[in-house]
């Protein structure tokens, strides 16, 4: 009996492509998490992918939206700002002009707050990839290594930078089709009132007399 064969790994074009469909026919908003989180974890073959959403609300971080891990590596908790984790706290704080990557050999030029992080979560290498929508920090994309260092190449960094891009443009897309409908469904509601108002009123009329 021969021995099954197992499917390669999907390419890094073929995530994308399936990323952009996804956002094209979008119906919600978890799909396109998975599928961009699924998706570095696997073209990259990391430990860990977090999709973190940052909190618009006073006295509150944030969520952790989606995550992705290796077999031996255990699913984060879901965390707010109330949670006991030292890490979630410093992720607002961490530099958000950009991607920026610590492999094997920039342990010693970390920021303080790069290397905090880093401590705190155990982390050998890390790439950090800021989400901004329309000039304001939606969150942001960490890939990351807890075992070992890994040297990351040009490609790695690419390949996260175009996920990134895909990510924005299917929160772009989320944003405007619930603004439309929102709309949508005021103008109905206005529509609506407004033929009820006209019935009320022929109802109220007086008869004219004779």
């Amino acid at each position: 009996m021969k021995p099954p064969i197992s499917s390669p790994e999907p390419s890094p074009q073929a995530i994308a492509d399936h990323l952009l469909t996804a956002i094209a026919n979008f119906e919600s908003l978890p799909p396109i998490y998975a599928l961009m989180v699924n998706g570095l974890q696997q073209g990259l073959g990391v430990e860990r992918v977090l999709l973190v959403q940052y909190s618009t609300l006073p006295h509150q971080i944030g969520r952790i939206v989606d995550q992705a891990t290796a077999p031996s590596i255990p699913l984060l908790k879901e965390l707010d700002a109330e949670a006991d984790a030292s890490w979630f706290p410093l992720l607002p704080q961490l530099p958000d002009q950009g991607l920026w990557a610590i492999g094997d050999r920039e342990q010693e030029t970390l920021q303080p707050i790069q290397r905090e992080f880093c401590q705190a979560l155990g982390l050998k290498s890390v790439l950090h990839l800021p989400i901004r929508l329309e000039r304001r920090q939606w969150g942001c994309v960490s890939v990351q290594q807890l075992t070992t260092a890994r040297p990351w190449t040009t490609t790695d960094l690419q390949f996260v930078y175009r996920l990134g891009q895909l990510l924005c443009l299917g929160l772009t897309h989320a944003e405007m089709t619930i603004r439309s409908y929102n709309q949508t469904a005021s103008v109905q509601t206005i529509l609506a009132q407004s033929h009820y108002q006209k019935d009320c009123l022929l109802y109220t009329s007086p008869s004219p007399r004779d």
